[in-house]
C-alpha cells in the first residue's frame, strides 16, 4: 500500500518510518509535519492510506479527512485516548494509541490492506455487472439492471429489456452460468427472471414490464420460498 504519513513531532514520524520498515505492505512514500502541505500534495496525489495524528496546529486530523475529495484509507494516532470514540463517526480504519506497539500497528495494517482488498472487489462486481452477447458478428452489450428476463425459444434465448429485446442463438443453460443467482431466477423450464424487476406475482405467472411469464410447476415452490425469504429481510 502506498501511504503517507502525517504529524507535527518529527519523533513520531521517526517511529512510523520505522513501524513501515518491518511490512511489506506499507510503502511510506513520504512525510508531513504541517497538515496544510500534506493537504495540498494529496489534492495532486494518491495514496492507499493515511497515518494521521489528530492533534495538530492549524488544522486537526478530523478537519483534514473532511475535507478530502476523494478518502484514502485513515489510521489516526494520537497520544490522547480520548479521541477513539470520535473516531468512529469519521470511518476511519482503525485508532493507534501513541506510543504504538509493532503488534497492534500490524494489526492496523492488515485491516486496512483487508478493506482495500474488498473495496476491489465490490468495484470489480459493479464492472461485471454487463454481458456481452454476439449475434453473428455484431457484439451486444447488456447492462444486468435493464434486462427483465430471459426467454429460451428453441436453439435460441430472447433477452428481455426494459426498451428492447435482443434474440441470440444460445442455450439458457449456458446463459445462467453467466448471470449472478442472487439476481436472476429460473421459474420455468423456459423462463429466467430478474427478481428486482418482478411487478406482480399470480398464482401461475408473474408480471414483469406489462408481460406474463409463467410459473412452471416444478419451480413455483423454489421461487415462492426465495420471495418469502426476501420479504422476512425487508
Amino acid at each position: 500500500m502506498k501511504c503517507i504519513a502525517i504529524d507535527d513531532e518529527p519523533k513520531a514520524l521517526k517511529v512510523i518510518e520505522a513501524l513501515c520498515s518491518k511490512t511489506d505492505l506499507a510503502d511510506l512514500v513520504k512525510t508531513f509535519r504541517a497538515p496544510l502541505e500534506a493537504l495540498s500534495w494529496l489534492q495532486n496525489n494518491e495514496v492507499d492510506l493515511v497515518f494521521l495524528d489528530i492533534n495538530m496546529p492549524e488544522l486537526s486530523g478530523y478537519d483534514l479527512i473532511t475535507t478530502l475529495n476523494k478518502k484514502p484509507q485513515i489510521i489516526m494516532t494520537t497520544a490522547y485516548s480520548s479521541f477513539a470514540v470520535d473516531s468512529y463517526l469519521y470511518d476511519v480504519t482503525d485508532y493507534l494509541l501513541k506510543p504504538i506497539e509493532l503488534k497492534r500497528f500490524l494489526l492496523a495494517i492488515h485491516k486496512a490492506n483487508d478493506r482495500i482488498k474488498h473495496l476491489s472487489l465490490v468495484k470489480n462486481t459493479e464492472k461485471e455487472s454487463v454481458l456481452y452477447v454476439k449475434e453473428g458478428t455484431i457484439i451486444h452489450k447488456i447492462s444486468l439492471d435493464q434486462l427483465t428476463y430471459v426467454e429460451s425459444s428453441g436453439n435460441y434465448v430472447i433477452y428481455h429489456l426494459l426498451d428492447r429485446d435482443i434474440k441470440i442463438r444460445q442455450t439458457l443453460k449456458d446463459l445462467l452460468l453467466d448471470l449472478p443467482p442472487k439476481q436472476f431466477f429460473r421459474v420455468h423450464k423456459s423462463f429466467v427472471v430478474s427478481i428486482d424487476r418482478i411487478d406482480i406475482i399470480e398464482p401461475h405467472q408473474l408480471q414483469i414490464n406489462r408481460r406474463n411469464v409463467p410459473i412452471g410447476s416444478k419451480y413455483k415452490s423454489d421461487f415462492l420460498q426465495l420471495m418469502r425469504r426476501i420479504r422476512e429481510k425487508k
